[in-house]
């Protein structure tokens, strides 16, 4: 009985994600449809998490874990209504300059595109065969917790107690809570919980970028963003690992979607969306907390030269706004375990302190410099190039530039964040370097290939284009605020 109930209202949690980004997220072409279906799978997954955390908290299990999840889908309807109040019909907005390419050109990017995805499903098929508890980083620190949660049904300090003696005890608990109520439904802690959640997990950041680009440039465009995606190696190992990296990487790309949207549109409620998406993102792993603190830094500086600071900062709290339940959740779990953040805790116990030189600095620069090189080789430097080429051909209007820009510096505030935590480490820099670097770049990849497709000149990329597309919204350069 408890098991059909807890169905029945992880299906009601997520239609209502789904019903409300079907009103909030405008569009009605296929890839409209899958950024919708792969937001709404991953605010889900955070409520479901949510759900299961605050359950284990109050320590109420069984029917009243029911009556938790239920008044948690409450909450979220009397919030769906809420953002009908501060909903803004859409100003008058564009995308840059559409192509319509050859029909060669278009079945054929179409077809690179299908045949890198198909590749990414064989390769995780047999990885998954391969690794079916995923590795040992997954199982150690994600998977065992899950399996805790599940079994679990005493006082919060007897899952505590538990939490402690596992790997990165003050981890975010979304992704735990997410497979450990999944083993909730299946009945028992099997391996098939974890898979269906990182399965689930990578097939929506694929479809998110490709629906992304879709919906805003177009389907050749998207097909280079899934072969940008799907074909890199590192990726791969983390989606079918059972990492937590990639579930942030979906957070942190839908975020940057739905606050560039939001500024593009003049979106109010997008903007919230985001923060909630952002929020998520904290509440999968300590990086997602740093995540969100760079988009709020970047959104300072990217307004506060065009806005009023009463304007930037409203825009800013509105994104907070949708960010504060997560964090809340965050705040409840940090103060609740002891050794919190597992970094800070060796910085407060270490003998030398805070160690910066040089050395470190170069070696932490160089390091990363080779890994963006080598990771996505030609892709990372083409998209780099595309963009920097954009920037010449297609220039944007002012609305438009401040929503690319936005996520981007984002994105960039984050990656000095990442080299400075590497610079300052009070592990062995070699050995953290080459442990922890890769996966970190993981987190942001999606999203870069997302901004640099979205920013570049699609004339650089559809060979044989024939003429500009016909649209009912004017060519990006003729627009005007």
């Amino acid at each position: 009985m408890t098991t059909a109930l807890l169905l029945l209202i992880y299906a009601a949690q997520w239609h209502l994600c789904w019903s409300t980004l079907r009103e909030h997220w405008l569009g009605e072409s296929v890839g409209d449809s899958l950024v919708r279906l792969s937001l709404a799978t991953g605010a889900w997954a955070g409520l479901v998490s949510a759900g299961v955390f605050v359950s284990h908290r109050l320590a109420l299990h069984g029917l009243m874990g029911c009556v938790v999840h239920l008044g948690i889908l409450a909450l979220v309807w009397l919030a769906a209504r809420g953002l009908r109040r501060v909903a803004a019909s859409p100003s008058s907005w564009s995308r840059p300059t559409e192509l319509i390419p050859a029909p060669w050109t278009r079945r054929g990017y179409m077809a690179c595109g299908l045949a890198a995805v198909a590749l990414f499903l064989i390769i995780g098929i047999r990885w998954t065969s391969h690794f079916p508890h995923g590795v040992f980083d997954a199982f150690w620190i994600w998977n065992a917790k899950a399996a805790l949660l599940h079994v679990q049904h005493g006082p919060w300090q007897e899952l505590v107690e538990g939490i402690s003696g596992l790997g990165h005890p003050g981890y975010p608990l979304l992704l735990p809570g997410f497979i450990s109520a999944g083993m909730d439904v299946l009945g028992s802690p099997s391996i098939g919980a974890p898979i269906l959640a990182g399965s689930m997990f990578s097939l929506a950041t694929v479809a998110l970028v490709a629906g992304g680009l879709a919906s805003i440039r177009s389907w050749p465009v998207a097909a280079i963003g899934c072969i940008c995606l799907c074909s890199d190696p590192r990726f791969m190992k983390c989606a079918f690992s059972q990492y937590a990296d990639i579930p942030l990487s979906l957070y942190v790309a839908g975020a940057a979607i739905l606050l560039y949207r939001a500024v593009e549109r003049s979106n109010r409620t997008l903007l919230i969306l985001g923060g909630i998406y952002l929020g998520w993102a904290a509440w999968t792993k300590n990086e997602g907390q740093l995540i969100l603190l760079a988009f709020v830094a970047a959104g300072a500086c990217v307004f506060a030269g065009r806005n009023t600071l009463r304007a930037t900062f409203a825009s800013l709290a509105l994104m907070t706004l949708g960010a504060a339940p997560a964090i809340l959740l965050v705040a409840t779990l940090k103060l609740s375990i002891p050794g919190g953040n597992d970094l800070l805790d060796s910085w407060s116990h270490s003998p030398e302190g805070v160690h910066v030189d040089l050395d470190r600095v170069f070696l932490v620069l160089s390091t990363m410099t080779r890994l963006i090189v080598s990771w996505s080789g030609a892709c990372a430097i083409g998209l780099a190039a595309f963009v920097a080429a954009s920037m010449w051909t297609m220039p944007l209007p002012p609305r438009l530039a401040r929503a690319w820009a936005w996520p981007a510096l984002a994105v960039a505030m984050t990656l000095v964040g990442y080299m400075m935590v590497f610079v300052v480490t009070p592990y062995d820099l070699g050995w953290h370097l080459s442990t922890a670097l890769d996966r970190l770049f993981v987190h942001l990849w999606p999203a870069i290939v997302l901004l640099s497709l979205i920013r570049t000149d699609e004339s650089l990329l559809v060979i044989g284009s024939a003429q500009h597309a016909g649209a009912t919204s004017p060519p990006a350069a003729e627009v005007r605020e």
